[in-house]
């Protein structure tokens, strides 16, 4: 049974630090104290977003005219909880629908100026935040972790894809008939 220094000392609550950990495991605990500090970051309220609606705009952003289908898949989201992020923003018109030219049964979801000027401000502010937190890395640290970062999460995102293609294989027919109707 695991002691209470062990589960402190690892955030999933398992066994704890152990003489031989793999590298995964290290990582895993990395991850998970580096997720839980970030979400406590506060520059979401400064600028008025929650911390989904920001993710929300970083990968429309980034992925951008998309259905909301396939943005609850690139951002692993839950496509219920993201659609109401999309009703939310929409609201604030800090995002747009428009007909998939397509499918028009189905809505493409962009942003819109004022969406890009919101996601630039609460950027602005994080980015700020984290120039304070981690003052004490260089420049070279601080890329060398963003690449190894970019290099994780391009992996895990090709492997997503790797996924969503069997899938397409498997039921071909099925993103057809399903129309985004939010």
């Amino acid at each position: 049974m695991p002691s209470a220094e062990s589960d402190a000392n690892n955030p999933a609550g398992g066994a704890g630090p152990e003489p031989n950990r793999s590298p995964l495991n290290e990582l895993l605990d990395s991850v998970f104290r580096l997720v839980r500090t970030f979400k406590c970051k506060s520059a979401w309220d400064v600028s008025g977003l929650t911390r989904t609606q920001f993710a929300t705009l970083v990968t429309l952003k980034e992925h951008s005219p998309r259905r909301i289908t396939s943005l609850a898949e690139q951002s692993r989201s839950d496509l219920s909880v993201l659609s109401r992020q999309i009703a939310t923003l929409e609201g604030w018109g800090m995002v747009e629908r428009t007909r998939d030219p397509k499918d028009g049964r189905a809505f493409l979801v962009s942003l819109t100026g004022k969406g890009r000027q919101a996601l630039s401000k609460a950027w602005a502010q994080q980015t700020e935040e984290l120039r304070t937190d981690l003052a004490d890395f260089s420049d070279a640290d601080l890329l060398h972790a963003a690449d190894i970062l970019q290099r994780i999460t391009g992996s895990w995102d090709a492997r997503a894809a790797n996924r969503a293609i069997q899938d397409q294989e498997r039921n071909p027919n099925e993103d057809e008939t399903q129309p985004d109707e939010h």
